[in-house]
């Protein structure tokens, strides 16, 4: 039996809610059903939006779980999600991108305006400026991986 894994995407021949790239980046996972339980324990600081929205998330304190529940889908909440939640998050990437592409902006007007070539201040926006053409290339990959998602679960054009 072939799955697909809803965090990845991935099809999983094993039958697994999860893939295993996913159950590595988690660790142990144990599925019931439509639910993944990971141990506390298991998971790295920081799980991407783009994991963490594909599923209801619980925490259970007493337990050290978190619990993902995959939501149901319909017409009307494509992957769970109804059209306000999927325009909001359209918007606040499409925002970021934006936002990093004019600090790039800012800062490569600050280097054309500066009358140092050299040194610690011009070392400076030079890191400056690479952060940001890095932050604005991550955010169009993020836009690039939700457009994917939307597609793969017949979210309508007009709400991206």
């Amino acid at each position: 039996m072939s799955i697909t894994c809803p965090a990845c995407g991935e099809e999983n021949r094993d039958g697994a809610r999860i893939c295993e790239l996913c159950r590595t980046l988690f660790g142990s996972v144990a599925t019931v059903a439509s639910h993944a339980k990971v141990p506390a324990e298991a998971i790295s600081p920081l799980l991407g939006m783009d994991f963490i929205t594909t599923f209801k998330v619980k925490i259970d304190s007493a337990q050290q779980v978190l619990i993902l529940t995959l939501p149901q889908s319909d017409a009307k909440t494509p992957a769970g999600h109804g059209e306000q939640w999927w325009r909001r998050l359209f918007r606040q990437f499409k925002e970021q991108r934006k936002h990093w592409e004019l600090y790039r902006d800012a800062v490569d007007q600050r280097m054309a305006k500066s009358q140092i070539s050299e040194g610690a201040g011009m070392e400076r926006l030079k890191r400056l400026r690479v952060l940001a053409d890095n932050q604005a290339q991550e955010a169009e990959k993020l836009h690039n991986r939700l457009e994917r998602h939307a597609s793969n679960h017949s979210v309508p054009r007009e709400w991206r």
